[in-house]
C-alpha cells in the first residue's frame, strides 16, 4: 500500500506531510514538490526602500507633538490671525519628522539584522546523496555524514531534522526518534521553551515507539509514514490537535493519534537529550 498518492481538492483540506527523502516522480504534485507551503524565512521589519519615506512619514503625524506644531504652522499661515512667521514654526516641525523618521529607519534596520542573523542560522538536515542504506551510525559519521548543513530560511515542510542539545528548533516538528546512544530513555527527551513562554523547567516529549524502532527503514524507503494534519495551524503554543501518523510496513497500516508529547514547537531548545530526529510540519508564518 503506497500512502504517497494524489489528492483531490476536498482531500487537501488537512495537511498530508511526508518526508522529503520520498518525494520522487509518483509525488512531482505534492505541494512539498510544487513548493506551496509558506517558506521558512523571518521577516519582522516594517518597511522596504520604496514604502518607507511615505509610510514614515505619515506615521509622525500619529504623535500630539507633531501635530500640535502642524496646526500651529496652518494657523500662522492666516494672516488675520497670525502672530508670527509661518516659516518659524516649520523648523521644529521638521526637525521633529526627521528626527522621527530616523529612528524608525534605525529600528527597522535592527530589526533587519536581527531577522538575518535568524535566517542564516544552520541546522543539519538529513539527505539521500545515494541509495545506500543508511544507519545511525552513517548518519553521524564525519566520513559519510548523512547529515547537511542548512540555512534555517531554507528549512522546508517534510524536512528530517538533526537537533542537538543546545540548538534551537527552526519550524514547527513532529518528533521521528532519540538519540539512539540513550536506549534507557525508552523514547523520552526534553526541550526548554522559555524563548517561547517563559518557563525555564524542561517540557518532557516522547516519540512514538513505532516510529522509532522502524526509524531506519524510514531513511532507506523500507516503510512509508505520513503525518495527516487536520486542524489549520494556530498561534496557541498548548494547543495540537486533529493530527496522526499514519506508518505502512510490511502492507499493514498502523494510524497512530498525535498530542503535545510529539509536537516540538519552533524556538524550543533541545536540553539533556543528545540528538532528535524530528519531521518538519509548519515553516514561517504557519508556526506558533
Amino acid at each position: 500500500m503506497n500512502l504517497y498518492r494524489s489528492y483531490t481538492k476536498r482531500e487537501w483540506l488537512a495537511r498530508h506531510v511526508i518526508p522529503n527523502l520520498h518525494l520522487g516522480e509518483q509525488q512531482k504534485d505534492h505541494p512539498q514538490a510544487l513548493g506551496v507551503y509558506a517558506t521558512n524565512r523571518i521577516k519582522s521589519t516594517k518597511y522596504n526602500i520604496f514604502n518607507f519615506v511615505p509610510i514614515a512619514f505619515f506615521l509622525q503625524f500619529t504623535k500630539t507633538v507633531n501635530c500640535f506644531y502642524l496646526v500651529n504652522m496652518i494657523l500662522q499661515m492666516i494672516p488675520s490671525i497670525s502672530t508670527n512667521d509661518w516659516f518659524y514654526t516649520l523648523i521644529p516641525l521638521s526637525c521633529m519628522i526627521f528626527l522621527g523618521m530616523l529612528r524608525e529607519a534605525i529600528s527597522d534596520y535592527r530589526r533587519y539584522r536581527a531577522d538575518e542573523q535568524v535566517n542564516n542560522l544552520i541546522v543539519h538536515t538529513l539527505s539521500m546523496s545515494n541509495e545506500e542504506f543508511i544507519s545511525f551510525d552513517q548518519i553521524n559519521d564525519t566520513r559519510h555524514s548523512r547529515l547537511k548543513k542548512t540555512k534555517t530560511m531554507d528549512v522546508r515542510v517534510g524536512d528530517i531534522l538533526a537537533i542537538h542539545d543546545g540548538e534551537t528548533v527552526p519550524a514547527d516538528c513532529i518528533l521521528l526518534s532519540t538519540d539512539p546512544s540513550r536506549p534507557d530513555r525508552q523514547g523520552q527527551c526534553f526541550i526548554q521553551t522559555s524563548n517561547l513562554d517563559g518557563e525555564r523547567n524542561l517540557k518532557p516529549k516522547l516519540s512514538i515507539t513505532r516510529c522509532e524502532q522502524n526509524f531506519t527503514r524510514v531513511l532507506n524507503k523500507e516503510c512509508d509514514v505520513e503525518v495527516v494534519l487536520r486542524e489549520r495551524p494556530v498561534a496557541d503554543l498548548y494547543c495540537f490537535q486533529g493530527a496522526e501518523m499514519k506508518i505502512v510496513m510490511d502492507g499493514e497500516q498502523h494510524d497512530i493519534q498525535l498530542d503535545l508529547e510529539q509536537f516540538i514547537p519552533r524556538g524550543s531548545q533541545v536540553q539533556q537529550s543528545g540528538v532528535l530526529y524530528m519531521l518538519v510540519i509548519f515553516t514561517g508564518r504557519d508556526t506558533k
